[in-house]
């Protein structure tokens, strides 16, 4: 079939007197189309449940309890917003006032631990200036650093 037929094909659509296979495929293809539309916009105002319940740990830089929070929970409590800062959170174990800090899951041993990084950030953050950019995040409990261990097991 050379390339003019097809085309003429394409530019004739419909016109043959109503080949059924032809309205079919229109109109399964305008249910794809109407479906992909749909799911982009209940996504993108919220819907979906990726990440939504997972819970975030917290570990209090005083006792080093760890302790798990609803991410909705986080925007319900006064003060709290999206923005750029890190939450810091009341201890429930020892009542130290935003003593508890968001962990880093270590992707080696899987446990959770304030990370280097955090820690500058919070610490430079309180004098407005910006952190040095060179820190190196190594878990605490196996010793493993995170971004040499992403380097090593990264898709390729």
């Amino acid at each position: 079939m050379a390339l003019s037929d097809i085309t003429r094909k394409l530019f004739n659509f419909g016109q043959s007197g109503g080949n059924k296979v032809e309205y079919l495929l229109a109109g399964a293809l305008g249910l794809i189309i109407v479906g992909a539309l749909a799911l982009t916009i209940h996504t993108s105002f919220g819907g979906g449940s990726r990440g939504k319940n997972r819970p975030i740990v917290f570990e209090c830089t005083q006792c080093h309890h760890q302790f798990e929070q609803k991410a909705e929970d986080l925007y319900d409590m006064e003060g709290m917003y999206g923005g750029m800062e890190i939450p810091m959170l009341d201890c429930p174990s020892c009542g130290a006032q935003k003593s508890a800090l968001l962990t880093t899951r270590c992707p080696a041993c899987e446990k959770h631990f304030i990370s280097q990084s955090t820690l500058m950030q919070v610490q430079y953050g309180a004098s407005g200036q910006m952190p040095p950019e060179d820190v190196r995040d190594v878990c605490t409990h196996c010793g493993q650093d995170i971004l040499q261990w992403y380097r090593d097991n990264r898709r390729r």
